[in-house]
């Protein structure tokens, strides 16, 4: 009887702390139009700013959804895009029409949209299980403990990178159980431990690495938004892939070297579980249409400014790229006249909504925060300025990557983004930072979060596999790789990123 009443009491309290948020997430929301200006921020600035800090609190709290939904019906009463002239008046006023035309309607946002389509296809096929376990099957790692975790960590970072989070960690994940069975490891031995935690990161750590993913395309579009400045799409892959592997291998060789784990019981048997798996017809042809994805992104960086060619790219743009590529694969059929893919079934099971609504809220707040006038640049010089005053720009990045580091271990990766964007764009301009630079970086670092189930649905993911790991176990590991992060970001941000940026 004691059992049936503490779960509707638990119940209530959750329910009671839950509202209690949903009321201080609508006071933030609605504090700016109620006060008004205050210092350096106009009106409209107020409510900007009220705007965003309640949508983040809800967001922590509460959830995504909602909070994101009203904050942009609210920013349509803002006047963070009135058009006014010489007299004052206004001749075009915000309205939620044009808030939501610029939220779900932007370029950046429609490109997350098919590139997640695109991704649902290739994971559909089976692509993924197949490149995972041919990464793991390679002879030279036979025999050779590292060699065979390092290569699982791999074919979840390419999983990750090339095809989604989800089956890079959920396909690797199976590998490692299997083979656990075969050498007879058992749930309290360290090297599934330090597997099952290195495979989420690495899984992380490759959706880190290509431009055309939700954070990165969020955190390159509020840049342009702000300062007007592009990221070219070949020099940020170049750096956050070495920047994302170098992490990787640092976790992988902190695990070796420093915890020096146990491997003895694989060198005793001979794994191979990729021998009889091959790609299937359908799988090269996907593998085709991704090369020609690639191809298409990139090449445009370069072509020379001025040519037919260019023009012709220029003209239809990445969202077109994937619109055409999916388009293609939805018009074929297979022998037996069925459809090759089916499109609508990947937008079922591909597209993750949640991340999406939230997306469309960053490309509008993000321009709302950084419109000219609204004293909310001003606001922040002020704040900011008595910490960060007489930092150079180097410093301000330096200091920038460790707090990403260990802030995101703790708020989710996407808000914690989007949090640190304006402090970005508005102050680190003002010190002399390279923006470019600092975005690439910044989306790798956000990515790779462990430590809190809070940190990301990943990490939510990780903590939730209490069957191999502890929390405990997860916060051996991952918060000593916070400092393998911070040095490798800041070592590349002197070197490397300095040449290419």
């Amino acid at each position: 009887m004691t059992e049936l009443t503490a779960a509707p009491s638990s119940a209530r309290k959750k329910n009671t702390v839950y509202y209690i948020n949903c009321v201080i997430t609508l006071v933030l929301m609605f504090a700016g139009f109620l006060i008004g200006p205050i210092g350096p921020l106009t009106e409209s600035g107020s409510k900007v700013v009220f705007i965003f800090v309640g949508v983040v609190y809800g967001m922590i709290t509460v959830g995504i959804t909602w909070p994101a939904l009203l904050g942009m019906v609210l920013l349509g009463f803002s006047g963070y895009m009135d058009t006014v002239d010489a007299e004052g008046k206004v001749t075009a006023a915000t309205t939620v029409a044009k808030v939501f035309l610029n939220a779900f309607g932007n370029d950046t946002y429609l490109f997350v949209f098919f590139l997640l389509i695109f991704a649902a296809i290739m994971n559909n096929s089976g692509l993924s299980n197949t490149i995972a376990y041919k990464m793991v099957s390679l002879k030279f790692a036979q025999g050779k403990p590292w060699v065979l975790s390092l290569l699982i960590l791999v074919a979840a970072y390419l999983v990750g990178m090339l095809i989604s989070c989800s089956p890079g960690i959920l396909i690797p994940w199976a590998i490692v159980y299997t083979i656990c069975k075969l050498v007879g490891y058992t749930p309290k031995d360290q090297w599934p431990k330090f597997m099952v935690i290195g495979i989420v990161l690495a899984a992380q750590l490759g959706n880190a690495a290509l431009p055309f993913k939700p954070l990165s395309l969020q955190m390159m579009a509020s840049l342009k938004d702000a300062t007007g400045i592009v990221i070219d799409y070949v020099p940020f892959t170049i750096f956050a892939i070495i920047m994302s592997v170098l992490i990787m291998v640092g976790y992988w060789a902190m695990c070796r070297f420093c915890f020096r784990i146990d491997v003895a019981p694989l060198k005793k048997v001979d794994v191979n579980l990729g021998s009889d798996v091959v790609f299937t017809a359908q799988q090269k042809q996907l593998c085709v249409a991704l090369a020609a994805l690639f191809v298409f992104l990139f090449v445009p960086s370069f072509l020379p400014a001025g040519t037919p060619v260019k023009a012709f790219f220029t003209t239809l743009g990445s969202t077109a790229v994937a619109v055409v590529i999916i388009a293609v694969l939805a018009l074929m059929r297979k022998k037996d006249g069925k459809p090759y893919v089916n499109v609508i079934e990947s937008i079922k099971t591909g597209v993750p909504w949640e991340t999406l609504i939230l997306l469309a809220f960053v490309m509008v707040i993000s321009t709302a925060l950084t419109t000219t006038g609204n004293g909310v640049k001003e606001g922040l010089s002020m704040v900011l300025n008595p910490v960060l005053g007489s930092a150079s720009g180097f410093m301000f990045s330096v200091i920038l990557l460790i707090v990403a580091a260990v802030g995101t271990q703790v708020l989710g990766n996407l808000i914690y983004g989007l949090m640190l964007m304006p402090i970005v764009c508005v102050y680190g301009a003002a010190t002399g930072a390279d923006l470019s630079m600092l975005t690439v970086a910044l989306c790798v670092v956000l990515n790779a979060a462990l430590v809190l189930p809070s940190a990301s649905p990943l990490a939510g993911l990780l903590h939730g596999n209490t069957e191999w790991v502890s929390e405990k176990d997860i916060y051996k590991y991952s918060i000593p790789n916070v400092l393998v992060i911070v040095v490798v970001a800041v070592i590349l941000c002197a070197t490397l990123g300095a040449v290419m940026f």
